[in-house]
């Protein structure tokens, strides 16, 4: 299954945000980088076609593909259950 983790982050903090999701929800789970920066999310929702998107704190367009907020991520201190079991529950 692919995700896209879409956020305004650096490199390391994109491999801490992969390492807790694969970590919590299985190696099965690819992890794809958007920074809404530098990236156009539209142009990678057409070309990985992934079965959710983990917004950490940005806006996403409008789209079918299901959208999970991830700020936890970033703030641990917020609890990042519902996020992993939002993720599980897609497999």
């Amino acid at each position: 299954m692919k995700i896209i983790v879409a956020a305004s982050m650096k490199d390391a903090k994109f491999a801490k945000f992969e390492d807790l999701i694969q970590k919590n929800c299985g190696k099965d789970v690819e992890v794809v980088k958007c920074n809404v920066i530098t990236d156009n999310i539209e142009e990678l929702i057409a070309s990985e076609n992934p079965a959710a998107i983990v917004k950490v704190g940005v806006k996403v367009p409008d789209t079918d593909i299901p959208v999970i907020d991830g700020l936890a991520l970033n703030y641990p201190q917020m609890g990042a259950k519902k996020l992993f079991d939002a993720i599980n529950a897609l497999k």
